[in-house]
């Protein structure tokens, strides 16, 4: 068993009216687990500051784990990441009304492209979904979609719709939803089936235990103010999984894609 799962489980303490409970996973070997599990490790950007990106960037390059970056905008750490062997990047489009992406599909999807140019994975932000989109992602090429949570369900598999050409690969498990529910924020990786696990960088950097400071970060922009010293939140959470997740083969979601195709 992983010295560091058994030490970060032994030390988080149990939940209280502020924070949330870590499973412990302590009979678990993982290298068992990732032998016989399919899971995979994705991001939502959603424009947070690069600092946050590059505090992750830094505990996944350690720990030699791929993932899928779903990107909202242009910084210079999207540039960096480009470069990164372990890194597929992919587009948040944000479909709302009151998107800064642009005023329409088309528009919004060809900003985004020229963001990432060779995009081939898209999750809306919010999760938003329209038949439409399937056309649209064809038009733009797009193959692969991970906009729909099946939170928490087994033998999750991937959908593929031959008339577009797009597989959607639903999300298994997501934090802010983790934070809302509130009383386990620990993926069950032992669940049978297909996992994506979705992270926003930004709840990692204030190893969040609940929503109360990201959205008093939100409101004043000083995220480093609100950073939780606690150790159950989502940062211990993310180590745990990566650490797990470094002893077997780790895929993007374009490389798992060519997997069902």
């Amino acid at each position: 068993m992983n010295e560091l799962i058994k030490k970060l489980f032994t030390e988080v303490p149990v939940a209280s009216s502020d924070s949330v409970s870590l499973r412990s996973v302590a009979d678990i070997e993982s290298d068992n687990l990732m032998s016989s599990n399919e899971i995979l490790l994705t991001f939502d950007t959603d424009w947070c500051p690069d600092y946050v990106i590059e505090y992750v960037l830094h505990e996944l390059e350690k720990c030699g784990v791929k993932s899928t970056w779903f990107v909202t905008h242009q910084s210079p750490i999207i540039e960096k990441m480009r470069k990164n062997k372990l890194i597929e990047l992919g587009i948040h489009p944000n479909f709302h009304p009151d998107s800064t992406q642009g005023k329409d599909i088309d528009e919004i999807m060809n900003h985004m492209l020229e963001i990432v140019p060779d995009a081939v994975s898209a999750r809306t932000h919010t999760l938003f979904w329209t038949g439409r989109l399937l056309n649209e992602f064809k038009k733009y090429g797009i193959r692969y979609d991970s906009s729909l949570l099946l939170y928490r369900s087994d033998n999750i598999e991937p959908h593929r719709y031959n008339s577009t050409n797009l597989t959607r690969f639903p999300i298994f498990w997501e934090d802010d939803i983790a934070l809302m529910e509130g009383y386990d924020i620990m993926p069950d990786l032992r669940s049978k089936g297909l996992k994506i696990l979705n992270f926003h960088p930004i709840h990692i950097f204030l190893n969040s235990c609940n929503l109360d400071n990201y959205n008093k970060g939100k409101k004043d922009g000083d995220w480093r103010s609100h950073v939780n010293p606690y150790s159950a939140g989502l940062d211990v959470v993310f180590r745990t999984v990566i650490e797990t997740m470094s002893v077997g083969k780790t895929l993007t979601l374009k490389e798992l894609g060519k997997k069902y195709n």
